[in-house]
Parts: structure tokens; C-alpha cells; sequence
């Protein structure tokens, strides 16, 4: 079970990551579509996160404070080494587009965990709690969300220092 727990707690430090890039994107790009595409996808990734904290609480598994800081000092981290004037400007710069880029692999690895937790239910009632179907439909529409909106602003963020 232990491994079972540590691979939950790395998902959960990855959420956390997730949230504080959200938090700081929606400050930081406000009136933009970028707010847009991250305030709908907040309350989504947070109710996420609570199911997986449930679950970790649920199997007897403590929620673990080391990962979770590790999460955040990465992205706290990712902050400094932004391009200079992201905030200033409606233009999309590199660091936002490689910021959504994290996001959408993000949620293709949440999905991938809730299809991983999925397969293990089939044999363990204490993972049957969650609806995995929709779980992962769930994590398939943000990703989808987040990809769509990606490419839509990848030949800005990208040629932008070509002109």
C-alpha cells in the first residue's frame, strides 16, 4: 500500500504545482484569455485535488507536507525565470505558452492516474469510492480545453521574437 500512497502523494504535489501556476496566471493576466481558460479550469483542478485527498485519507495514507512544498518552490521557482513583461502586455510570451504546455501534460498524467486507479479497483473495494469514468472524462475535457487553447496561441508565443 505504501506505494500505492507515494504515487498518490506525487500526484497530489503535482496538483499543488498545478493550482499555485493558476492562482498566479489569473493574477497576472487579467482581462486576457489566458484568465479566461484558468479561472474555468481552477475550480476543476481543485475539486480533482480534493478527490485525491480523500482518497489518500480514505486508505489510511497521510498527505505528504514535503512533496506538497516541493511543488511549490518549483513554481515559485518557474516565476523568477519567466520572460520579463508577461504581465505587462496582451502579448502571449514563451514562458505562458510553455506554462500551458506543463498544464495540459499535467492533466494527461491525472488522467493517466485515475485510468491506473481504475484498473486497480477491479480488485481492491477500498478504491471504489470514486467515479473513474467520469474522473477521467473529466480530465479529458480540461485537457482538451487547455490543448485547443495552446495551439491557438503557439504561432504567437513562438514567432513572437522572429518579427
Amino acid at each position: 500500500m505504501t506505494c500505492l500512497i507515494e504515487y498518490l502523494n506525487n500526484h497530489l504535489a503535482g496538483s499543488v504545482g498545478a493550482i499555485e501556476v493558476i492562482e498566479h496566471g489569473i493574477q497576472n493576466s487579467q482581462g486576457s484569455p489566458i484568465e479566461i481558460l484558468y479561472a474555468d479550469l481552477l475550480p476543476r483542478i481543485l475539486a480533482d485535488q480534493e478527490s485525491l485527498k480523500e482518497l489518500i485519507d480514505q486508505l489510511g495514507g497521510k498527505q505528504s507536507a514535503p512533496r506538497k512544498v516541493v511543488a511549490w518552490i518549483g513554481e515559485t521557482i518557474s516565476r523568477v525565470t519567466r520572460s520579463p513583461g508577461a504581465s505587462e502586455s496582451n502579448e502571449v510570451t514563451l514562458s505562458q505558452f510553455q506554462e500551458i504546455e506543463m498544464l495540459a501534460l499535467g492533466i494527461l498524467g491525472k488522467k493517466h492516474l485515475w485510468s491506473a486507479l481504475a484498473v486497480l479497483a477491479k480488485t481492491d473495494a477500498r478504491l471504489q469510492t470514486l467515479d473513474y469514468e467520469m474522473l477521467t472524462g473529466r480530465a479529458l475535457e480540461q485537457h482538451a480545453n487547455v490543448e485547443e487553447f495552446r495551439l491557438s496561441i503557439a504561432n504567437a508565443a513562438l514567432r513572437s521574437s522572429d518579427n
